[in-house]
């Protein structure tokens, strides 16, 4: 996975917060993340950069963008990412990493 600016159309954002309920069960975000993004079969090269890549899909979120924008810019950057992939990525990027924010 590179770097941030990951996103895309979000495939039923609501129906993918089903998926990222593994991340609250984690008291550690980055283990609870890597987790779902793990049992999703999302593919990535190194754990800590998904990490940030997460916590920056997250403070893109912070800023007012919507999910589907990340989503958009994150599959921009990842090419080898699918829509539906990108989508759950954000999903439990904003459930590890910006519990506070209102999902979708």
């Amino acid at each position: 996975m590179r770097h941030a600016r990951w996103l895309l159309i979000t495939v039923g954002a609501g129906a993918l917060l089903g998926f990222a309920a593994p991340v609250h069960a984690d008291t550690d975000p980055d283990a609870g993340f890597l987790n779902a993004v793990n049992q999703a079969g999302i593919e990535y090269t190194d754990p800590q950069e998904a990490v940030n890549v997460g916590r920056e899909v997250c403070n893109y979120l912070g800023a007012g963008h919507q999910v589907d924008g990340a989503a958009r810019a994150l599959r921009i950057s990842n090419r080898s990412l699918s829509v539906k992939n990108a989508a759950k990525f954000v999903t439990f990027a904003q459930a590890a990493y910006c519990p506070g924010q209102p999902a979708g």
